[in-house]
């Protein structure tokens, strides 16, 4: 089942929406997926564990995707391309 790409807002009673994090953790781990890439390959890439990307792709609390694991993300796949 698909996530909700945006959800309530915690932080102000629900008055915005916000990236609901466990959309953005299925949609990245499709992209893994679909370049074909294991847990592995990308995590050696972005420099992190496997453990913590495996984190990342469940949207573990804490664990959350921000702008700069997005970039080592891409580039990780982009160097499997080669």
């Amino acid at each position: 089942m698909t996530e909700p790409q945006f959800i309530p807002c915690p932080h102000c009673s629900g008055s915005g929406n916000v990236e609901n994090p466990r959309h953005t953790a299925q949609v990245m781990r499709g992209h893994r997926r679909a370049a074909g890439a294991t847990l592995k390959q990308i995590a050696a890439g972005m420099g992190i564990s496997i453990s913590y990307l495996s984190d990342l792709e469940h949207a573990r609390p804490g664990k959350h995707w921000n702008p700069d694991l997005m970039a080592r993300f891409w580039l990780a796949v982009k160097g499997l391309a080669k």
